[in-house]
């Protein structure tokens, strides 16, 4: 009994230290691969939720891929060709670097394979993320991706290599980034510049930042998250502190997520409330410019009354200043008129004293031609008419003569 018990023992030692060589053999360059990784964990892990959703028939033991042993492989006939195989990961993730590897020594392995990707499971259309070429080795193959987020892959095998009857494959990773660890790296490379604030008095800060609610004892690890109370307190005076937004705290390997996150849930609710304050202050300086626009619309309209009694001043200064207009053009016609009638008058006046004139003498010439012509029929009456002609036209010439003065009198 007791050479049996030391025989299973030392079996059992040997089994151990085999397995021992193996997974270190295994495991040891995917670790180097790890130092790399942002993200180190496996996402194509059965243990850790991930399922082969369907294959070619001819891939047998399929599910094995997915376990962290080496004793455990798919195997097929390596004269098969356009075979594929779909994974569920454990959750979608930004892809990054696919690895596989075979520990069979006496098989073949994958040759020519294609990696399709996918958010959803059915799709009508994969993307098709590349092509790649694999070794005929027994060490971890590793294959590089432009990160796409996807929760499903198609491998699909074109061929594999010949040198062995069958082919075979102890397990194949998966690595990438989640949705938040990936958020958090987009984070730390590009950072956002927040606008800052005014500076607020302390005393109006009547909701503070409780960090007892997430304070955890000093463990003295470097890789622990820093505290918030150096985004809170960083430019801390006595009595103001400069308020402006807080970026989250990222996300690091060996840290705790719900530490993190919580930090991160207090760490939200300061810009929250920091952003009701911009908005109370930016509510109040709307209501100054609406109170300053309301006056502005009482002036307009002041003025807009001003600006229409003075338009109706100008429309009636502008009717007098017609209506004297045409007063003006009346008398200054009226005077015209009469002063072409007076003139007109004057003409027919004169017209009239120039005929009387004419008459009178033509009377005195035909009273001279009559009297030659008596003195030369008559010589003998002559010198007793004489005295009485001459009287005669005496007295006519003075009569012309007083006529003459009265009309100058007149005129």
């Amino acid at each position: 009994m007791v050479i049996r018990n030391i025989q299973f023992r030392g079996i059992n030692m040997l089994t151990y230290i085999d397995n021992w060589f193996e997974n270190v053999l295994l495991f040891q360059p995917i670790k180097e691969i790890q130092k790399n990784l942002p993200s180190a964990q496996n996402f194509a892990n059965k243990f850790g939720g991930a399922i082969i959703l369907t294959k070619s028939n001819a891939l047998q033991q399929i599910d094995n891929v997915l376990v962290d042993s080496v004793e455990l492989y798919m195997i097929t006939e390596c004269d098969q060709k356009n075979v594929f195989f779909i994974v569920c990961l454990q959750e979608e993730i930004s892809l990054e670097i696919i690895t596989i590897i075979n520990k069979e020594l006496y098989s073949s392995t994958i040759k020519n394979f294609q990696v399709y990707g996918s958010v959803v499971y059915p799709t009508k259309e994969w993307e098709l993320l590349g092509n790649f070429l694999a070794e005929d080795s027994n060490e971890w193959q590793i294959f590089n991706f432009d990160q796409r987020f996807l929760r499903y892959l198609k491998i699909h095998i074109i061929d594999f290599h010949t040198a062995e009857f069958h082919c075979t494959l102890t397990q194949i990773r998966v690595f990438g980034q989640t949705v938040i660890g990936d958020l958090i790296d987009s984070h730390k490379r590009e950072k956002i510049i927040k606008p800052e604030s005014k500076i607020v008095n302390s005393t109006q800060e009547k909701e503070e930042i409780n960090l007892n609610e997430v304070s955890e004892e000093d463990d003295g690890s470097i890789n622990d998250t820093c505290s918030v109370a150096d985004y809170f307190y960083i430019n801390q005076n006595d009595k103001r502190i400069e308020s402006k937004y807080i970026n989250v705290l990222p996300f690091e390997s060996k840290q705790s997520l719900f530490k993190v996150t919580a930090q991160n849930i207090l760490i939200l609710s300061h810009n929250v409330e920091l952003f009701k304050y911009e908005i109370n202050q930016i509510k109040q300086q709307n209501q100054k410019d609406q109170k300053e626009q309301d006056e502005i619309k009482l002036s307009q309209s002041y003025l807009f009354q001003q600006i229409s009694e003075l338009k109706l001043i100008n429309q009636k200064l502008v009717d007098e200043l017609n209506q004297l207009q045409k007063n003006l053009f009346l008398s200054l016609f009226c005077i015209i008129a009469i002063a072409a009638v007076i003139t007109i008058i004057l003409l027919i006046h004169c017209f009239c004293n120039q005929d009387k004139q004419q008459q009178i003498m033509q009377q005195t010439r035909v009273g001279k031609k009559n009297s030659s012509a008596i003195v030369k029929s008559q010589p003998q009456l002559l010198n007793i008419c004489g005295n009485e002609n001459q009287i005669t036209q005496k007295s006519k010439i003075n009569q012309i003569q007083n006529q003459k003065g009265k009309q100058k009198k007149a005129n």
